[in-house]
C-alpha cells in the first residue's frame, strides 16, 4: 500500500492548509474535514453542556476511585495467587524489586498497577482465563525418581 501524498498550501500569509490525499482505492481524506468533524463534536458538547442542545443521547460513565493498596494487601493478594515475587513480577509486566519495594513499602504502585491489583484481587483467575499464566498440575516424585 502506498503512502498518501501530503500537499500543503498556503491559504493566508500566515496559515496553512495541509491535505494528506491517498490514491489508493479512491480514499480523499482531508486533514481540513477532519478538523472540522472535530470542531462540530466540541461544538456540539459546549451547546449541550450550556443547556442548548436538546434530544442528544447522553451515555454517563462512572469510574470507581482507585484503591492505594498497602504493602500488606499487595503481599497478600501475591500470596493468594500462590506466587513467588518473580513470578508475579513476569505476570505483571514489572521486575521483582519493583515487586520487594512496594512489598517493603518503599515505593507505592502507579494509578494503573492499583487498578491492575484491584482486578486480581477481585478475580483470582483473572491470570489464567487471559492466558497470562498457566499452571501445571503437581506432579509427585517417585523416590526413584528423585534420586536420578
Amino acid at each position: 500500500m502506498r503512502e498518501p501524498r501530503v500537499e500543503a498550501q498556503k491559504v493566508h500569509s500566515v496559515s496553512w492548509m495541509i491535505c494528506a490525499r491517498s490514491k489508493t482505492k479512491g480514499m480523499d481524506f482531508s486533514m481540513s474535514r477532519l478538523f472540522d468533524s472535530i470542531k462540530q463534536g466540541l461544538t456540539e458538547a459546549v451547546e449541550y453542556e450550556r443547556g442548548k442542545l436538546q434530544g442528544v443521547k447522553v451515555d454517563k460513565v462512572m469510574v470507581a476511585p482507585i484503591h492505594t493498596y498497602t504493602p500488606v494487601e499487595i503481599r497478600q493478594i501475591r500470596t493468594t495467587q500462590g506466587m513467588t515475587q518473580r513470578i508475579f513480577a513476569e505476570a505483571l509486566g514489572v521486575s521483582v524489586k519493583t515487586i520487594e519495594s512496594w512489598e517493603a513499602g518503599t515505593n507505592k504502585p502507579s494509578g494503573m498497577a492499583n487498578r491492575m491489583l484491584e482486578l486480581i484481587q477481585q478475580d483470582a483467575g483473572l491470570f489464567e482465563r487471559l492466558s497470562i499464566v498457566a499452571r501445571q498440575t503437581p506432579t509427585v516424585l517417585s523416590h526413584s525418581h528423585a534420586s536420578q
